[in-house]
């Protein structure tokens, strides 16, 4: 809108927008580019933050060295990358999942060397967890909730008696035999 100015009370324009921009960069229609060395180079992308990239059609990266690079997909964190369409991502230094195996991931890497990932979903939605999972209570790390093990090996369940705090371990063997034995440490 070169040579035009924006009612101040009703702002409503057409095209693309920028503040901030990556120098050299390319803007896609319709999209948005804020922030420090920003790209949204994708049609109908939004990028925002710090050195952020949405460079397919509907993508939105925000944070800081996102990359939003599938159609439609979410990057948002740190350093985090939704490379496959339709996908989200939040957190720091995710896995990379240029298949389009999962819909949500959470990384926690500790940097751009050494991705890894919290958590995962799957497209048939099957979570997998790194560390164990609790189901249950108010809050996290409250006393009251189950937690199930990693290699389903054993749970851990609270008991079921009114104001009780104790939890027990549930484990099976080859014969069949469950065993319950308190958790006291």
């Amino acid at each position: 809108m070169v040579g035009e100015k924006m009612d101040k009370n009703n702002p409503i324009g057409t095209g693309s927008f920028s503040m901030g921009r990556k120098s050299g960069s390319a803007i896609g229609n319709n999209s948005h580019a804020e922030g420090y060395d920003t790209t949204a180079s994708g049609g109908n992308s939004h990028a925002e933050g710090v050195n952020t990239t949405a460079s397919a059609y509907g993508s939105h990266a925000e944070g800081n060295g996102t990359t939003a690079s599938g159609d439609q997909s979410h990057a948002e964190g740190f350093n985090t990358i939704a490379e496959s369409s339709y996908q989200h991502v939040q957190g720091i230094c995710n896995v990379i999942d240029s298949s389009n195996k999962y819909a949500h991931i959470v990384g926690n890497g500790k940097n751009i060397y050494n991705r890894s990932n919290a958590n995962t979903l799957d497209w048939n939605g099957v979570p997998w967890f790194q560390g164990r999972p609790q189901f249950g209570g108010t809050a996290q790390d409250q006393g009251s909730q189950t937690v199930m093990a990693n290699g389903d090996k054993e749970i851990i369940l609270a008991s079921s008696t009114a104001g009780s705090t104790k939890k027990f371990k549930l484990t099976i063997d080859d014969t069949g035999t469950l065993t319950a034995s308190e958790i006291t440490a």
